[in-house]
């Protein structure tokens, strides 16, 4: 979309919702779960492996985007629900080379 003017786009967002089935985060840890090395449960005969890298390298990977990260319900011994946004530009109207290209992708 490099044809158009930086006024053409509009400013907004995507939100993705991830579930899971594990062992559910308890809410005076969830500030804590996107930092690095820390787990749910930190007892060191818990069933589930890991170091507590995975939520803390997405916090990264999304805020690198723009976006955010966070829960939005968790049941301990049930999983969790989590949410990231990333910010998007739609381009109010498309160039005549931006229909080429799609007409190119639709007649593959």
């Amino acid at each position: 979309f490099s044809s158009l003017n930086p006024g053409q786009f509009v400013h907004s967002g995507i939100k993705i919702c991830v579930t899971d089935n594990g062992i559910g985060i308890p809410k005076n840890k969830w500030d804590a779960i996107f930092e690095p090395f820390v787990q749910a449960d930190g007892s060191v005969t818990r069933p589930y492996d890991g170091v507590g890298l995975g939520l803390s390298l997405a916090k990264r990977l999304v805020g690198a985007c723009g976006g955010e990260i966070g829960i939005l319900t968790s049941t301990e011994g049930f999983g969790s629900t989590f949410w990231f946004t990333f910010p998007v530009q739609i381009p109010l109207e498309r160039s005549s080379s931006d229909k080429d290209i799609t007409k190119i992708i639709n007649h593959s």
